[in-house]
């Protein structure tokens, strides 16, 4: 599937909160999807036959999200929302994550 993507992320200025540095980050994107959206993918796991058609049936994606990443020292947390739309039936999905980390 050949495609044109676009995508733009802006950190906002870190902030102190305490003696926490926060730091937001917001992520718009867009592509175009040149061939047919409509791809189905074959394959097999463990001798079971698996069949896969693509999540998404629209020419034009568009993407945004949403961020944070809070640091102490070596302790650092990142969360995240994410949104895709497109023009087809169906053509959209959320996604979140939560990352906990600790520098060593």
């Amino acid at each position: 599937m050949r495609y044109i993507p676009a995508c733009s992320s802006t950190c906002v200025d870190r902030q102190q909160a305490g003696t926490w540095s926060v730091t937001p980050l917001l992520t718009l994107g867009y592509e175009r999807i040149l061939s047919n959206p409509k791809v189905t993918n074959t394959g097999s796991l463990y001798g079971f036959s698996v069949s896969q058609d693509s999540a998404f049936d629209s020419q034009d994606l568009i993407k945004a999200g949403l961020g944070v990443t809070a640091e102490r020292g070596a302790f650092i947390v990142k969360t995240g929302i994410n949104g895709i739309a497109g023009s087809g039936s169906g053509s959209t999905g959320i996604s979140g994550q939560l990352s906990v980390s600790c520098k060593f």
